[in-house]
C-alpha cells in the first residue's frame, strides 16, 4: 500500500470547506505528486470526521483537480491510506501549508 510522505512539506494547492482547518485538500508533495485529502462531514454523527481518506493523484495538476472535484461532490475513491486530521501541522493560516508528522512507536498511519 502506498503512503503519503512523512516529514515532508505539502503546498495547498486548493482546498474546500473550512471548519477548524480545510476539510478537502488538494496538496503537492516535495517530488512534484499530488495528493488529495478528504475530511468530509458525518451526518450521522454530526460532526467532521477526525480523520482524511487520502488518494494520491499523481504527476499531472489537471487530473488531480478532478479528483479533487470528485471527493467534493461525494463520489470517494478508495483511498490510498488515511491519517488522523490531528497528524497535520499546518503553517498560521491554516491554508499554505501543511506538513505529516511521522508516526509515534505506538502509531502507525493506515
Amino acid at each position: 500500500m502506498i503512503q503519503i510522505p512523512t516529514r515532508q512539506h505539502f503546498t495547498i494547492i486548493e482546498y474546500r470547506g473550512f471548519h477548524d482547518v480545510p476539510r478537502f485538500i488538494l496538496a503537492k508533495d516535495e517530488s512534484g505528486g499530488y495528493w488529495v485529502l478528504a475530511s468530509p462531514f458525518d451526518d450521522a454523527t454530526d460532526e467532521y470526521s477526525e480523520s482524511y481518506s487520502i488518494v494520491e493523484a499523481g504527476q499531472d495538476e489537471a487530473y488531480a483537480r478532478t479528483v479533487l472535484c470528485q471527493h467534493c461532490s461525494g463520489k470517494l475513491a478508495d483511498p490510498t491510506c488515511t491519517l488522523p486530521v490531528a497528524a497535520l501541522v499546518f503553517d498560521s493560516t491554516k491554508r499554505a501549508s501543511f506538513r505529516v508528522a511521522g508516526p509515534t512507536p505506538d502509531q502507525s498511519f493506515k
